[in-house]
């Protein structure tokens, strides 16, 4: 366990830490602001910080995809530079609308996509914007209820970056 104290470092912008035997990460991690990274190398369960969008400069996250899609709010990670696999929710803090400001991605995936509403709302992730975006992977979970004209004007509204090389649907 990593003591609680770590919170006195709010000015680091270096931490590694080795957890081969980590199993939990203390609340107090989520105040050192420019804290570029989260631990990748736990072994079983990590403690997922409850304020980890706190962290503004945070550019690389490697957990679990659950920890990923727990983090309401994953917005206000505006230097995050991938996201292998975001949960939409028909959620406030969960919506795709969440990725406006996320302009450092190079990598993104999408799941539960049948969760946009309508086009308008698939245009408010801002793709476009993404200047960095060469990867993106659209997945829906739910194939039994799905509206074929909502997926399409979705997926037309997305407007991905010209820079995009991978794209997965």
């Amino acid at each position: 366990m990593i003591p609680e104290e770590i919170r006195n470092l709010t000015h680091s912008q270096y931490l590694k830490i080795d957890g081969y035997y980590l199993t939990m990460l203390p609340r107090s991690l989520s105040n050192l602001y420019h804290f570029p990274g989260v631990p990748s190398q736990a072994k079983g369960d990590v403690f997922l910080l409850s304020d980890i969008n706190n962290l503004s400069k945070l550019h690389s996250v490697k957990l679990h995809r659950n920890y990923i899609s727990s983090i309401c709010g994953i917005g206000k990670l505006k230097s995050l530079q991938e996201m292998n696999m975001f949960d939409l929710r028909d959620v406030s803090g969960y919506r795709i609308g969440e990725l406006e400001n996320m302009n450092d991605l190079c990598k993104l995936g999408i799941n539960c996509f049948e969760n946009v509403k309508d086009a308008e709302e698939a245009c408010s992730a801002k793709l476009c914007a993404k200047r960095r975006l060469t990867d993106l992977t659209l997945c829906w979970s739910n194939t039994d209820s799905r509206n074929i004209d909502l997926d399409e004007n979705g997926l037309d509204n997305l407007q991905p970056p010209k820079c995009l090389r991978n794209l997965s649907i």
